[in-house]
């Protein structure tokens, strides 16, 4: 029976964020130990859940190791880079042998003196275990990976958007790594980038163009005995860094010629469609503009106060537009620890006027000046229950309090910002999402999986942040030239290159 250590940590930059992220950001989020990784945190779903699942079902001892996990904000501190990778490879490191190593990463950290982190990271783990011990990497479908991340024997991601089988591809890469130990199979990845970057409504794998080219990604493996894998990574477009932007790896048995011929292959393939990569987001009157007989029940997308890309969370544009449109049936979230506090003061019923929302730096609305009723609070984490993004069970709002608006919507505010990929975010609270004609959730795609069945429309709405639809008309610095669709490119040799 091989030892398999499982390591790793996860955290999505969002580089426009003035909000740094430390090692209290990551013990906030959740650090895990052994045990607990066993136990099935931070999710039987997850990652890390995933891979021990898979290295058990092989006939392998699973030993995990270390994992944290921080929700999205700005880069990480030198102090919280290095607390990082010494956590997480000080097991590696301890003297005690492995037949093998499974890393759960995102793929698009980046720090204030190191980017990028987990391709580095993947790279340290390549010295310290030496070059025969196989390495697998999961990593999110949103990495934005270079090449050289192919040090790993194993690289795969994500192939959904909303996130639904982060667990089943670990368990698919920790049984691949269990084969290479075994030596049934001796893998090999190849990693190509794509000048292509998915605008933000367009990544849903579950319709469009990248449903055909998940199955053209099928077709490639079955066409192919030595080929294994193939994963479209779509780049996280919200980081300014110079590997942003989709990639394509692949993972074959013993043939490097058969998964860089299977990347390449994909990789123009999405250089053709590059067209239907562009969104139609709407924007905030559109939407607002009806009278509540003129549309069913409505799920609207806040792009630019995306909480899982790194955004404010306390953004008041859709509320505020409600408000004027006369809309009294819709629910939200809104991270606003000033409110709380004042509601956790008042206490259940009381009647109170609200400064809400709008105090960050970042905050693309000021504050909204309302009327409210308290009419619950609590405090401390809940379990998701049903569908969740990424297989994350745990979340943890900090103080909250529900409160009713003068004018009818209900407001949940939470002391910490909480990504808005379960419904458990309301019903935890008392709150029931399917009770109200809007809901408002402060995603794109994260959301879809637990309120798209709850409405009859979903409207992608353009609203202001550091997450907004149209990332083109933000300022960037270092990311790759030339991409689609700051610029355009062709297949001629002209603009691009694999």
């Amino acid at each position: 029976m091989g030892r398999i250590a499982i390591t790793g940590f996860s955290h999505e930059t969002n580089t426009f964020s003035p909000v740094p992220v430390t090692v209290a950001s990551f013990r906030e989020g959740g650090t895990y130990t052994t045990t607990q990784m066993l136990d099935g945190e931070p999710g039987a779903d997850s990652t890390v859940g995933g891979f021990v699942r898979g290295v058990t079902a092989a006939g392998h001892e699973p030993v995990p190791l270390f994992f944290a996990n921080c929700q999205p904000r700005g880069r990480l501190d030198h102090e919280t880079t290095r607390w990082l990778f010494d956590s997480a490879l000080s097991g590696l490191r301890s003297g005690d042998e492995f037949d093998g190593v499974l890393l759960a990463l995102h793929g698009a950290c980046a720090g204030d003196q190191l980017d990028p982190v987990d391709v580095t990271f993947v790279h340290q783990v390549r010295v310290t275990v030496g070059p025969d011990v196989p390495i697998g990497v999961v990593f999110d479908l949103h990495g934005n990976l270079s090449p050289s991340v192919t040090v790993a024997d194993i690289v795969m991601g994500y192939r959904t958007n909303p996130h639904v089988d982060a667990g089943s591809r670990a368990e698919t890469c920790a049984r691949w790594l269990c084969d290479a130990v075994d030596g049934t199979i001796r893998p090999v990845s190849e990693l190509v980038q794509v000048p292509c970057v998915p605008e933000i409504d367009r990544q849903n794998t579950n319709e469009g163009v990248m449903l055909e080219l998940g199955r053209l990604a099928d077709e490639l493996v079955e066409a192919d005995a030595d080929l294994l894998d193939v994963t479209i990574f779509q780049g996280f477009p919200y980081a300014d860094v110079p590997d942003m932007g989709m990639s394509v790896a692949a993972v074959a048995n013993a043939s490097r010629p058969a998964a860089a011929a299977a990347a390449t292959r994909l990789a123009e393939a999405i250089v053709a469609r590059r067209d239907e990569l562009l969104g139609t987001a709407v924007e905030i009157a559109a939407v607002m503009g009806r009278t509540p007989s003129q549309v069913a029940r409505m799920l609207l997308l806040d792009t630019g106060d995306n909480v899982g890309a790194g955004s404010s969370a306390d953004s008041t544009a859709l509320l505020r537009a409600a408000l004027e449109a006369g809309e009294t049936s819709l629910v939200q979230t809104l991270c606003d620890s000033e409110s709380v506090s004042e509601c956790h003061r008042a206490g259940v019923d009381a009647q109170l006027d609200l400064y809400l929302g709008g105090r960050l730096p970042h905050s693309p609305c000021p504050p909204l000046e309302v009327s409210v009723v308290v009419e619950r609070i609590g405090r401390g984490p809940f379990r998701a229950q049903g569908p969740v993004h990424g297989g994350v069970t745990r979340f943890d709002p900090g103080a909250w309090a529900v409160v009713r608006l003068d004018h009818g919507p209900t407001v949940v505010i939470s002391e910490l910002p909480v990504p808005n990929t379960t419904t458990s975010i309301f019903t935890h609270a008392g709150v029931d999402p399917a009770d109200f004609r809007v809901v408002v959730a402060k995603g794109v795609n994260g959301p879809l999986a637990a309120f798209g069945p709850l409405v009859d429309h979903i409207h992608v709405v353009d609203t202001p942040g550091i997450t907004r639809a149209r990332f083109v008309e933000m300022t960037f610095h270092a990311r790759r030239r030339p991409l689609f669709p700051f610029e355009d490119i062709a297949l001629d040799g002209t603009g691009v290159s694999f």
